[in-house]
């Protein structure tokens, strides 16, 4: 029974949680069976223990429950099978009936209730809510595709009363329904193109982006175009298409439309562009603009004045912030922010990222053996991370010139690469792959006491992805004195 659909929602459920739903259960208009109310019982009497993995009492398995609930029957009978299904529909129901009461469903609720309405052709009530429900909702400023669903599906709604009651009238708000559904679909079609260019970005996949050409055109030339929402997207996608040279003036304008409308975006979404702006800066670093480091770290500053380290995947953050002041000799600020910011790491991720932060500290502070020290104590299961990892490893190795644990780490890292081709967008893997590949040569030149040629210079200048650019420059130009 452990293992059940059953069990495996009300694991999900708190205390509060299953206080309403007997209250829920025992409402003879939701449920008329005693049994079902029993079977409950039996299992709330085990709340909280049967949430916990090593629970081992027997008092849920299947054979001790059907004895309490049916003694008279024989054990193979599929009664208590049909009161979990029975119960475990109730609990379905009850999920349903909780969503409706938070806020943020006020307009599936409104929603439902209109149609309700219009189905039994309360024509006044109908009039007089829908225009409450438009008032309201011309006062909210945050905006997203959810809102503009629902105001194409009251405009949508407001046609079918206005074609019931007089199907002749010359406003029967036809044109409005159809400016409706192309800002809802404009809207919605903008933030899934950005999402899939941005995740090309992140992992070796590609999508087919239909009507991309057209959607981009219409959103400029159309009136649609000047709503808040869809100019941000607009300017999203192309900044992740790639468009040079307006590259640089969507990133400004994206971040300038940022701060003139704060309230627009919902939370989520708008930590979402951050992040997205984020990553076309590492991206653009890695294609050696540099300068890219300050617009990072003041996108960094906003994004933690906003308090998005509250976010689920703040440890990409905890180590990227760090990287990215160290880079820009940031060290106090660096220091402080590791320290201040460990407790909101995941505590799977928290030591990782703890030791990792200060190994990549120690090394823009020259301190090698102590960065050695921290990395010892770094473990990634992500797989970037991993290789950024095994990166600094390696340069640590060449600082300290240990030359046999060097070439080991290059070698790791190139099998690492090789294995997991598939886990690391193509942008990072080819970033990484040339920083192999010129380590190698310059740990070969350094090991054999000679002087680098201006070639090697000139193709690390003229490589178009590379991670440690600048590291491997200076220690070219070290070589050569």
């Amino acid at each position: 029974m452990l293992g059940s659909k059953l069990m495996e929602m009300l694991k999900t459920m708190s205390s509060k949680d299953l206080n309403k739903f007997d209250l829920f259960l025992r409402s003879p208009f939701y449920n008329k069976s005693e049994n079902i109310v029993l079977l409950f019982e039996l299992i709330q009497k085990e709340y909280p223990a049967y949430k916990k993995e090593d629970y081992q009492s027997r008092a849920l398995d299947k054979e001790v429950v059907f004895r309490k609930l049916f003694p008279e029957k024989k054990s193979k009978d599929s009664s208590l099978r049909a009161l979990m299904s029975q119960l475990s529909k109730l609990i379905e129901d009850f999920f349903v009936i909780i969503e409706l009461e938070n806020d943020n469903k006020s307009k599936l609720r409104n929603e439902l209730m209109l149609e309700s309405l219009l189905k039994r052709r309360l024509n006044n009530i109908f009039h007089k809510k829908l225009e409450s429900i438009r008032k309201k909702d011309k006062k909210q400023k945050v905006r997203g595709t959810d809102y503009y669903y629902y105001m194409f599906q009251f405009s949508n709604m407001s046609f079918q009363h206005k074609i019931t009651t007089d199907n002749r009238t010359l406003n029967a708000g036809l044109q409005d329904l159809m400016n409706k559904l192309d800002l809802f679909y404009i809207a919605s079609k903008l933030l899934y193109v950005a999402a899939s260019m941005n995740r090309q970005h992140v992992v070796d996949k590609d999508y087919r982006i239909n009507l991309l050409n057209e959607v981009l055109s219409f959103s400029k030339d159309s009136e649609i175009g000047q709503e808040p929402y869809v100019k941000l997207y607009y300017h999203l996608c192309l900044l992740l298409r790639d468009e040079a040279p307006q590259e640089q003036d969507n990133f400004q304008e994206l971040k300038k439309l940022l701060h003139q409308h704060p309230e627009v975006l919902p939370v989520m979404e708008r930590h979402q562009i951050y992040a997205a702006l984020c990553n076309y800066c590492a991206k653009k670093i890695k294609s050696s603009e540099e300068v890219y480091y300050e617009h990072l770290f003041a996108l960094y500053k906003e994004m933690l004045a906003e308090n998005m380290h509250i976010m689920d995947n703040f440890h990409y953050y905890y180590l990227n912030i760090t990287i990215t002041a160290v880079r820009l000799q940031e060290f106090e600020w660096a220091k402080q922010f590791i320290e201040n910011y460990k407790d909101r790491v995941h505590p799977d991720k928290q030591e990782g990222g703890y030791h990792y932060n200060f190994a990549f500290l120690h090394f823009g502070l020259k301190n090698f053996e102590e960065a050695l020290i921290h990395l010892n104590q770094v473990i990634f299961e992500d797989s970037y991370y991993h290789i950024t990892h095994k990166t600094l490893l390696i340069c640590t190795y060449y600082e300290l010139n240990e030359s046999e644990p060097l070439k080991s780490a290059i070698e790791a890292l190139r099998i690492y690469l090789m294995r997991n081709k598939s886990n690391i967008s193509e942008y990072n893997h080819k970033a990484f792959q040339n920083f192999i590949n010129f380590i190698k040569k310059l740990n070969r030149i350094k090991q054999g006491g000679k002087k680098p040629h201006d070639a090697l210079l000139d193709e690390i200048e003229k490589v178009k992805l590379i991670v440690e650019r600048k590291w491997l420059v200076e220690k070219i130009a070290e070589l050569r004195k």
